[in-house]
């Protein structure tokens, strides 16, 4: 698991509080090694359908002396499922944007 506010809800999973008001995204992290990077999978389940759009923040800590560019970062593995559990189809378009500050 993740430490407590690095996983958190945002643009339309928070515009509508009623879809995700008893349901919290779980996150795992797994640390880099020498040889691959990285990663943090977050799981998210709502009470009912919401807006597309932006809907998770990752805030990490960037330990002193490195300096990422918004390229260091990959979303992987994306799909979106009915509350049924199919996956949704068409499929989604996903994407991720680094905002490093």
């Amino acid at each position: 698991e993740t430490n407590a506010g690095v996983v958190l809800l945002s643009g339309a999973a928070v515009a509508d509080p009623a879809a995700f008001s008893q349901l919290k995204p779980t996150a795992v992290y797994t640390p880099a090694t020498a040889t691959t990077p990285g990663k943090v999978k977050i799981g998210l389940a709502a009470q009912k359908d919401f807006n597309l759009g932006e809907f998770v923040t990752l805030k990490t800590d960037i330990a002193a002396g490195n300096v990422p560019v918004a390229t260091d970062f990959t979303l992987e593995g994306f799909t979106a499922f009915d509350s049924n559990g199919a996956a949704i189809t068409p499929a989604l378009t996903s994407s991720i944007t680094a905002d490093i500050k």
